[in-house]
């Protein structure tokens, strides 16, 4: 059975790989990792916990990808871009995933609180 549903966690940058991540305001770059990874892993708990009826699309910055935490290196819809060129990640998107599905999801991984 196709799934018609579809939710995309972007990362709007990298997130993962210490030296490409950019401290956010007052924060040193470690502790920015530590946000944007716990927001990522966040969403990722909530979405996991959802009704089998979603198919879930990781979409990372390609820096991110030799970087990826356990729980997420495993899962089957890993989609990289490279953040400078988003038209990049919107050609993967639409070929893969957007035209297969009826209901598509957009959520970026360094917002807090989806309701």
């Amino acid at each position: 059975m196709t799934k018609s549903n579809c939710i995309y966690l972007i990362a709007p940058f990298p997130i993962f790989q210490s030296d490409a991540v950019s401290a956010f305001e007052v924060l040193d770059n470690e502790h920015t990792m530590l946000l944007y990874k716990n927001l990522f892993l966040n969403y990722h708990e909530i979405f996991s916990a959802l009704p089998d009826i979603f198919t879930i699309v990781y979409c990372l910055d390609e820096k991110d990808r030799d970087f990826l935490p356990d729980e997420i290196a495993g899962h089957t819809d890993l989609v990289f871009y490279n953040h400078d060129f988003t038209e990049n990640l919107t050609a993967q998107l639409s070929e893969k995933y957007i035209t297969q599905h009826q209901y598509n999801l957009f959520v970026s991984s360094n917002s807090i609180m989806l309701t």
